[in-house]
């Protein structure tokens, strides 16, 4: 049989953790394309690479065009496309998602579908969006209740911290610019905040519809999520967005956004508080690696995989490498020169990376370094190099072929102090 040309399909172990991605990469007014295994983005201004593996969600506004091959990567990828309106205000639709296991699912299905489990997991949202209130003995509609009142006294109190005027909420998805300035920067960072939860919600393979608090919606879940951290992070964000002034709300809430989720582990957080109100045991975002299919019994089957490491920092350098490999390291890494390599996985996508490159490497050599916990910091792997890493005395050093050069010649015998005592005994 005629071997398939290019570099394989990344497999399932892989893939980055949603907890590792970036949280998510806003587009519109452009074409999204492929080359190699990098999402290219081309508008007025030129073409970028994204590395598809290490980002969360892509979300589309208007006027992208995305190709075929785009999105196959995307979903081969495990990144969740997510088609928005403008600014963000409306949501569309979204793509395939990065988990191949149904455990979270049916955890979620079981849960919601029981009126006692449903109302103990919604008084434990409740319970961790403001802490301190007993809500053990609390109905539903109490709990609205004191929801209503709590975030009615949030929004005033921000109002009177960033010294801006607030009237009431005002959210209108048919027309962005019809509010003022408050509500629109609300509404930009409530999109924000749901475009990267949905994205946790269905890399994780739970069902976005499926909610505790909210039902009736496709996303009822996702605004579950979301409410959780919605006057922590979204709200304080565009309040501080319009107190500083802005002449492009969307743009500067947007990228506040992204700083305040990535400074409040938003993404990690979001992943154990999950696990944790579905009830699941084991490490939070340990299994999305697995790709298993069975037939239903009556047992109960738990799957595990390796815990995976925290990220750290990778270079690789190619010399006279197939184009295939630079085309597939694109996947996970950016290439700021030719051949040349950076980025940030986990130890997990590091090691299945350096297989893959000795594998597809052919005749060509190949130099990794990462960062590693210890005094020197860092680490080395070489493939058909000359130039050798070799350990001394716990440092790693590179050790250069001898090329014939005249070397010092080194004269055996006694320093003069030893001479000296040996002649005074």
């Amino acid at each position: 049989m005629k071997p398939i040309p290019g570099t394989p399909p990344a497999t399932v172990g892989e893939l980055s953790r949603v907890t590792d991605r970036i949280t998510f990469l806003y587009l519109e007014h452009s074409i999204i394309h492929r080359d190699g295994n990098a999402i290219t983005v081309r508008d007025e201004r030129g073409v970028v690479h994204v590395p598809a593996a290490t980002i969360a969600s892509v979300m589309l506004g208007p006027g992208t065009t995305i190709s075929h091959q785009a999105m196959m990567l995307l979903a081969d990828s495990g990144a969740s496309a997510v088609w928005i309106g403008e600014q963000g205000v409306r949501y569309y639709a979204h793509g395939r998602p990065l988990a191949r296991t149904s455990r979270l699912l049916e955890a979620q299905a079981s849960l919601v579908t029981n009126q006692s489990s449903r109302l103990r997991v919604a008084r434990q949202m409740y319970a961790m969006r403001f802490p301190g209130e007993e809500t053990g003995q609390l109905t539903m509609q109490q709990l609205r209740g004191r929801e209503g009142a709590r975030v009615r006294r949030l929004y005033r109190d921000h109002a009177a911290d960033y010294g801006v005027e607030w009237k009431s909420r005002d959210y209108r998805p048919d027309d962005f610019g019809a509010s003022d300035e408050l509500n629109q920067a609300l509404s930009a960072a409530t999109s924000c905040l749901y475009g990267v939860v949905h994205a946790v919600v269905v890399a994780l393979g739970c069902s976005p519809a499926l909610g505790f608090v909210h039902t009736g919606h496709d996303r009822s879940f996702v605004f579950d999520v979301a409410d959780l951290y919605k006057m922590e992070i979204a709200v304080p964000t565009a309040f501080g967005v319009v107190a500083k002034g802005s002449e492009d709300i969307g743009g500067d809430v947007r990228r506040a956004m992204r700083d305040a989720m990535y400074g409040s582990r938003l993404m990690s957080r979001c992943v154990e508080d999950v696990h944790r109100l579905l009830g699941s045991e084991g490490e939070a975002d340990s299994d999305f690696a697995c790709d298993v299919i069975e037939l239903w019994d009556t047992k109960t089957r738990v799957l595990w995989t390796e815990l995976f490491g925290r990220t750290a920092v990778v270079v690789v350098v190619l010399t006279a490498c197939p184009a295939g490999l630079r085309g597939h390291l694109t996947r996970w890494l950016l290439e700021i020169a030719p051949g040349v390599f950076c980025g940030r996985v986990s130890a997990k996508v590091r090691d299945e990376m350096w297989l893959r490159i000795v594998d597809l490497a052919k005749d060509g050599r190949a130099l990794m370094v990462f960062s590693r916990r210890g005094d020197q910091g860092l680490d080395f792997r070489v493939h058909r190099h000359d130039w050798e890493p070799v350990d001394r005395e716990g440092v790693t050093l590179i050790r250069r072929p001898d090329e014939g050069a005249p070397q010092p010649t080194m004269r055996p015998g006694w320093s003069n102090a030893s001479r000296r005592l040996r002649a005074r005994k």
